[in-house]
């Protein structure tokens, strides 16, 4: 990724003769020179690059990558852009741009040779204009009567990229794409903005860095202004080379050299499992886990005692929280589901890929997801039987998402909501079922999360399980939901927030709940969503007198 600040001739270049004739649905009058000068490039070489035919009306029985990002794409109110797995992140492209466009540079093998393409596309909102109707689309290309425009070829191409500075390839096949006037939430992208992009390159990325039998299978690189940025090796980091560690155990695991299912083998001081559903009998993935003495990492880094969930395309999905191990050292896992099971997991992930929501899946499906998510929770409890969960836990909502957009962290200073309400009185729960064993210590884990529409507004619903010891009590848990800021800082918020607990209609409002029953309780915390905010929610204990 390569944030470009275009001389004088490129930005001529690009705005007179690339996007000569722009339509007013794209509002070119609203940036100014500044914004005008950059250009944000995405690209990778030694791909395939986009390839297959240029137009979607053609028979073609292979790939059909160009036609899949240039043609097969619009946007509507209600309707999101793009499509595919991970392929929602051309949409973001466009919607970077302060005017929605973006300019294509590629080189592909095409009928047994090598072929450079060249266009750029628009999307802007649907207009008429003299009574006639417009989809916002609008292509810059070869004037072709057919489809409006075809890409430039080979030298023309070539040339044109050289024009504008697209010209990344070197001889290499691949791609380039140019995002015009990119910004963020308005703002003209810096480099700053590239810096967090490459550390959201490490965070969710970091498999790709370490690659397999010690070849990484993407090489990042970011630039801006000229200026190459380090990307931290995951190897040599204080955190991720725990995780890389994990994830190399995981990847050896098998059948054959893991004795039983569901229960860790240990390869001191590294734990190894095989991850099973009994009913049907199926082999979901391999789960391992670092364990580490910490040094170089801060005593409230979120990342320790989570597990990187991922499957095929080897990007992390989620970092879910499990119990702390009742060791003295700090842990690191990764579970990589079996490729037999990856459609399943694929079809429980949200749009933005950062979460395996079983829910969303028929029964069948939803079983090898749930199934696994719980015996992963569960192996890690039953070997934490009797140890305290003293730090709080918090659930970022943030995925895949951030690298396949190629947008990383893209909001910050949003403003908390309404005063802070009235705490309330502490009230009795229910009590739990004479066959739960109350836990040895109070304790709190965000499980999950979801988005519900309730009165028009957005809310955000956490799951949290809590788990209440037989003494001392009563115990206060409170919950502080905060704004994810960009650089990675946390900034709490204020809001109403409503506890309920599963099965019981009554909701409490406020920030904490008191508990006087021991036993395990789960129960939802909701409160309002800001715009465009990443949240996380943290749980803390507190024992209050009688």
């Amino acid at each position: 990724m390569d944030l470009l600040k275009l001389p004088v001739a490129a930005r001529r270049a690009l705005f007179e003769t690339v996007l000569a004739d722009s339509p007013a649905a794209l509002h070119y009058e609203r940036i100014g020179p500044e914004q005008a000068s950059s250009l944000l490039v995405i690209s990778d070489r030694r791909t395939r690059g986009l390839g297959g035919p240029t137009r979607s009306d053609v028979a073609f029985s292979g790939r059909k990558d160009f036609v899949g990002l240039v043609r097969n794409i619009g946007r509507s109110q209600d309707k999101a852009v793009g499509g595919g797995t991970y392929g929602f992140g051309k949409g973001i492209l466009f919607e970077t741009s302060a005017v929605g466009t973006i300019v294509i540079y590629t080189r592909t093998r095409f009928e047994n040779r090598l072929q450079s393409r060249f266009i750029a596309v628009g999307i802007g909102d649907d207009y008429e204009e003299a009574a006639k109707p417009y989809t916002g689309r609008h292509w810059w290309g070869r004037p072709d009567s057919d489809v409006g425009a075809e890409p430039y070829l080979d030298t023309e191409a070539d040339a044109y990229a050289e024009a504008i500075g697209l010209d990344l390839l070197g001889t290499d096949t691949g791609t380039a794409i140019g995002i015009v006037a990119p910004t963020i939430d308005g703002e003209l992208i810096e480099a700053g903005d590239v810096e967090r992009l490459a550390n959201a390159a490490l965070e969710w990325a970091w498999p790709h860095m370490v690659g397999e039998r010690g070849r990484p299978t993407i090489q990042f690189g970011f630039s801006a202004d000229g200026t190459e940025l380090a990307v931290p090796e995951p190897k040599r980091h204080p955190l991720y080379k725990h995780y890389a560690r994990a994830y190399e155990l995981a990847i050896a695991a098998n059948d054959a050299n893991t004795r039983s299912s569901n229960k860790f083998v240990d390869k001191y001081p590294d734990l190894v499992a095989r991850i099973w559903s009994e009913r049907p009998k199926l082999a979901s993935g391999s789960l391992a886990v670092a364990r580490f003495t910490p040094r170089g990492l801060a005593i409230d880094e979120p990342k320790l005692s989570k597990v990187a969930l991922m499957r095929n395309p080897r990007f992390v999905v989620k970092y879910m929280a499990v119990e702390r191990d009742p060791s003295d050292l700090e842990m690191a896992g990764v579970f990589i589901a079996d490729p037999g099971v990856d459609e399943q997991f694929a079809k429980s992930e949200p749009v933005a890929h950062d979460d395996w929501q079983p829910v969303s899946l028929g029964n069948h499906q939803a079983n090898i997801v749930r199934i696994t998510l719980n015996r992963i929770k569960k192996m890690f409890s039953d070997r934490g039987a009797g140890s305290v969960n003293d730090r709080p836990e918090e659930r970022h909502l943030k995925g895949v998402a951030a690298l396949s957009a190629a947008l990383g962290d893209v909001v910050s200073g949003i403003e908390g909501g309404g005063p802070r309400v009235q705490r309330p009185s502490p009230r009795r729960p229910r009590k739990p079922a004479t066959n739960t064993k109350p836990p040895l210590a109070h304790s709190a884990l965000v499980e999950a999360v979801q988005l519900k529409v309730a009165d028009g507004a957005t809310v955000a619903e956490f799951t949290v399980r809590l788990r209440v010891a037989e003494s001392p009590l009563p115990v206060k848990f409170t919950a502080t939901p905060k704004v994810v800021l960009d650089g990675g800082g946390l900034e709490s918020i204020n809001g109403v927030l409503g506890w309920k607990e599963s099965g019981e209609e009554d909701e409490a409002v406020g920030d904490h709940l008191v508990w006087e029953v021991p036993g395990e309780h789960l129960v939802t915390v909701s409160f309002p969503q800001p715009d465009q905010a990443r949240l996380t929610l943290e749980v803390r204990t507190e024992v209050v007198g009688q």
